[in-house]
């Protein structure tokens, strides 16, 4: 970590806030440290030091890059992957399914770990975890151009995708909770809606490398490489978090000089907002007692639950497919330039979508961009049921797509931008809404004291379900029909929507403790009176 007592901003004096912090001893062990931050980095009126929130949120963005990066890999790796002129080395619909579904699988497991190890070593320390299984991953992936073996240089491949999803899930689970920590109420949904800004840049760009003609997997692969050095070198400088710091840290101080890390050196009211703290508190729990609370407590169980459907909404809306499939299935339609259309409907579309949603977030509210979400998805996901409709019933003329695929329809070339338009609405609307928002609610959503393990739980059962769709589309498609496929999806949007009209709640500006008296109010009427148990 940061040596932050011998920053100039720690030079303040800092004896009497020290002094109202100790002072709070008498309160169970733990306790009293949560609930101070609980309320210092939540007020609304908590001022940012700007240069460090940005250089703390874009350093630990060059996760969610990686992750953007991973989540794409099979569209243009598998285009040249179907059609190796080897036979040997050339992969099959059903081994195109199996590297698709095995970055998901690792992110059920990194989700898992990442979830725990955040709350033993800590946010920071795990972040810089998280880029190990990436580095391996993709080293191992760079590695395969050496195999003389069809059958060891598809293992290599599948391992290595496998592993680069173990710190994909890594990533989802702690980059929420980490970056809305450190961040005040009044901004929180910007700085954690960031997270898909990269996510999006990321896609992007492996979609545009692939589009690079002879950019082959293993050029991609030394791309990551770097882009993790770099990241390594960067993250070095980040703060951990203060709530994390009060509660396990026994050197006060440099609690406190993270938190005039956080908010600037002329910040002096630190001391007015310890001596504002409620009688909420929470401790560090082990598992067990995490899975208890989520299971048995009601001011738990509804949040968590929240967050969990939102996550496996993230994973199971189509999105996912899209972006391990876009290439391949734009090469079967017949769309000219396949890996350059995919990067402009896909990976811009998608960018520029997050980039719109990031700046109305903290203004329109979560609960508004889900529901337009889920409509722009529904829609998006008919248009694309309409258009493998009315393609179906002819295989395309061309040999090559015969031969390196079995998921074949018809190559109209007056349909396929029909295709592209249902790409194009359905990356916008994912983008725009439940991209960014699903970050956000891990951290507002869920208390503190099981908010890096419940998160972890949900993102790893959340990639479980990502790896059953990933694994299964190609096929699915063949058996069932595209256009059925499709239309399964857009019923799943149209329960999704009815799900956050009822269910979700507005959190927008409001400081995390008050996100659990809302919950509390709404969800537990029968332990208020009628007065009390109107909807927040």
């Amino acid at each position: 970590m940061a040596n932050y007592k011998s920053s100039p901003i720690s030079m303040i004096d800092d004896n009497r806030l020290i002094s109202k912090t100790i002072n709070l001893q008498h309160q169970s062990d733990g306790e009293r440290l949560s609930t101070v931050i609980e309320t210092v980095s939540t007020d609304s009126k908590v001022p940012i030091r700007l240069w460090t929130m940005v250089y703390s949120v874009l350093t630990v963005c060059l996760l969610s890059l990686l992750a953007g990066v991973t989540l794409a890999f099979p569209s243009p790796v598998l285009v040249e992957l179907l059609q190796l002129d080897d036979p040997q080395f050339r992969f099959d619909t059903q081994l195109a399914d199996i590297f698709g579904a095995a970055a998901p699988v690792g992110g059920l497991f990194g989700g898992l770990i990442a979830g725990w190890l955040a709350d033993k070593l800590g946010r920071k320390t795990t972040i810089i975890l998280t880029s190990v299984p990436y580095l391996s991953g993709y080293f191992i992936i760079l590695c395969a151009v050496l195999a003389e073996n069809g059958t060891v240089f598809k293992v290599v491949l599948i391992v290595g995708r496998f592993l680069t999803g173990v710190g994909m899930g890594g990533t989802f689970a702690i980059l929420g909770a980490y970056i809305g920590e450190i961040s005040p109420a009044r901004s929180r949904g910007m700085f954690i809606a960031m997270t898909e800004v990269t996510l999006a840049l990321g896609v992007l760009l492996i979609l545009a490398l692939g589009a690079i003609s002879n950019f082959h997997y293993y050029y991609l692969a030394l791309v990551v490489v770097g882009i993790l050095a770099a990241f390594v070198v960067l993250a070095i400088w980040i703060p951990e978090t203060p709530r994390w710091l009060l509660l396990n840290s026994k050197d006060q101080k440099q609690t406190v000089a993270v938190l005039k890390c956080l908010r600037g050196p002329k910040y002096r009211k630190l001391q007015q907002e310890i001596e504002q703290i409620n009688t909420k508190i929470s401790k560090n729990l082990k598992f067990f007692e995490v899975i208890r609370l989520l299971l048995f407590e009601r001011n738990t169980v509804v949040p968590f639950l929240l967050v969990f459907y939102i996550f496996v909404y993230q994973q199971a809306c189509g999105k996912v497919a899209l972006a391990n499939y876009v290439g391949p299935i734009f090469f079967e339609i017949g769309v000219p330039s396949s890996n350059l259309a995919a990067a402009f409907s896909l990976g811009g579309v998608s960018f520029v979508a997050t980039i719109i949603g990031v700046i109305v977030i903290d203004f329109v509210g979560r609960k508004l961009l889900l529901a337009l979400s889920s409509s722009g998805m529904f829609l998006a996901s008919l248009i694309m049921s309409v258009q493998f409709y009315l393609t179906q019933p002819s295989y395309c003329n061309n040999s090559t797509i015969i031969e390196t695929a079995d998921l074949v329809v018809d190559c109209n070339p007056h349909l396929y931008p029909l295709a592209i338009a249902g790409v194009v609405l359905f990356a916008f609307a994912f983008s725009a809404g439940v991209g960014p928002v699903s970050w956000v609610l891990v951290s507002e959503y869920l208390s503190f004291n099981v908010r890096a393990m419940a998160g972890g739980i949900a993102s790893a059962i959340s990639w479980g379900i990502s790896a059953i769709a990933s694994g299964t589309f190609l096929n699915l498609s063949e058996a069932i029909g595209a256009w059925r496929l499709w239309l399964m999806i857009a019923s799943y949007h149209a329960l999704s929507f009815l799900v956050i009209v009822l269910f979700f709640i507005e959190t927008k500006g409001k400081k995390l403790e008050e996100v659990q008296e809302m919950f509390a109010a709404r969800f537990q009427c029968q332990t208020c009176s009628k007065k009390q148990c109107k909807s927040v």
